[in-house]
């Protein structure tokens, strides 16, 4: 019996561990409002860019924060939201291979 309790247990804190580790992982991480306007930033690190792995994961987490920003909540706004997300990503993937700096803010306009 006590096995049982202490598997349980462990599995308990893991899946605890996962989805806290989870929900602070998510490409908009740092989401805010400023002037109006939806924002998220999507950190990376430098060596990342120089892997075609690390910078597919960027680019997933890019598209990601352009869903969470530009997501109104409204089914009549789908096209605006599908272009918003476009325009988004864009400018964020510029200011990716720019390399200038470790994250790239994804935003609305």
């Amino acid at each position: 019996m006590r096995t049982f309790w202490t598997d349980f247990l462990s599995a308990a804190g893991s899946v605890a561990l996962t989805i806290g580790i989870v929900s602070f992982a998510t490409p908009a991480a740092a989401n805010t409002i400023t002037d109006g306007a939806p924002r998220a930033v999507v950190a990376f690190n430098k060596a990342d860019t120089a892997t075609a792995d690390g910078r597919a994961a960027i680019e997933r987490r890019i598209r990601m924060a352009a869903m969470n920003v530009c997501e109104t909540g409204d089914a009549g706004q789908k096209m605006a939201e599908s272009k918003c997300r476009s325009e988004a990503v864009a400018r964020a993937e510029q200011d990716l291979a720019a390399q200038s700096v470790p994250a790239v803010e994804v935003a609305t306009r």
